[in-house]
């Protein structure tokens, strides 16, 4: 049977997350569908990990030469999805069994342009026997109030205890996230729906707000779930693409470019909610601070973590020079393994596809 869709597997702030995943989100896929696997400079050994990966597995591995946000690993490997549905997920989740088919038939059964699953986690509220809900849907439009344009959006029940408030039932829904999404690829290749621009978050605004104003619906199926495995502490090997993930250079980037792109107002409270979000309580909220002692370890910790971001960008920048990028764009995405049904329309030694 032919594949319907191709799951297509990125780096969404760390790379440790790869071995310890990415063979059971293929597993619980199921064989049917094709797979490509974007790599965003991974050090050495996670690099090798990937080259035996694809041989294994034989699926298409793409890489770059430097970090990438998720909006740009995503890019990377379109050019190469020729299947009716493209499902992209996170390195750093668990998949549940079986996982790719309900989608797809929730897809034909909805008419839905995406679909999601129930997304969990666990840390610092919750475990992966006890999970909490990261979101069970929710609410993404743009409203007016006294004439200008504001973001409302909310994700339906986060961190309510998964075993109090688990959907019975699929339901249409106005907010999916990208840790994994099912869309259809026709709707993915339409002038302007994948925005690279966007390198810490409101990516997934931006896919379900275009979905919405094309005519598309989205819909969630609890029969499906995955738990995102959010990180206790950051592994030296994942700190530089952390520190770039969240930091406050690549935010200030993404925020003004949706701001911009929808046309909402410059002041939008959901800037400096998600700007505080970002550059403290990702990587610091989770920290104790009841003590004096404690207090003055998180200050410490975020002096460290300012020079830590600084080191990451001028790394960024100058790596991206080094492959043939720039700042505003990554460099393009190197073949390093073609899989058996790729070999017909792509040579492994093919010239670099842009990500843009």
């Amino acid at each position: 049977m032919a594949a319907r869709t191709t799951v297509v597997v990125t780096q969404r702030e760390r790379y440790t997350p790869s071995p310890r995943h990415v063979d059971l989100i293929l597993d619980r896929a199921g064989p049917a569908a094709r797979v490509i696997v974007v790599d965003g400079g991974s050090p050495s050994p996670i690099r090798e990990w990937h080259h035996e990966l694809a041989a294994r597995r034989d699926l298409l591995l793409l890489r770059v030469e430097h970090a990438l946000a998720p909006s740009e690993a995503r890019a990377a490997a379109l050019p190469f999805v020729t299947t009716e549905f493209t499902a992209f997920v996170d390195n750093d989740v668990v998949m549940s069994d079986d996982w790719l088919a309900p989608l797809e038939r929730a897809a034909d059964e909805t008419g839905a342009w995406a679909v999601g699953p129930l997304y969990l986690h666990g840390f610092p509220t919750g475990t992966p026997d006890a999970p909490r809900i990261h979101m069970a849907g929710g609410r993404c439009q743009i409203i007016e109030v006294d004439g200008m344009r504001h973001m409302d959006a909310d994700m339906a029940s986060y961190d309510v205890p998964a075993a109090d408030a688990w959907p019975t039932a699929r339901f249409r829904t106005g907010l999916l996230e990208y840790h994994c999404v099912l869309v259809r690829t026709e709707f993915l290749r339409a002038d302007g729906v994948h925005d690279i621009e966007l390198r810490t978050g409101h990516d997934m605004y931006d896919l379900c707000l275009k979905l919405t104003a094309a005519g598309g619906e989205c819909w969630l199926d609890p029969s499906v779930s995955l738990f995102y495995d959010r990180p206790d502490r950051i592994d030296d090997a994942d700190r530089e693409l952390y520190m770039l993930r969240w930091s406050s250079a690549w935010d200030s980037l993404t925020l003004g470019h949706f701001i911009a792109s929808w046309n909402l107002d410059p002041a939008d409270p959901d800037r400096a909610f998600t700007e505080y979000w970002h550059g403290f309580q990702r990587r610091l909220g989770y920290l104790p601070a009841n003590t004096p002692l404690e207090r003055l370890q998180r200050k410490r910790r975020a002096l460290a973590d300012s020079t830590h971001e600084a080191n990451a960008l001028a790394s960024d920048r100058a790596r991206r020079r080094a492959a043939g990028g720039s700042t505003e764009h990554a460099a393009p995405a190197s073949i390093v393994h073609t899989p058996d049904w790729a070999r017909e329309w792509v040579s492994a030694s093919a010239e670099p596809v842009a990500t843009y």
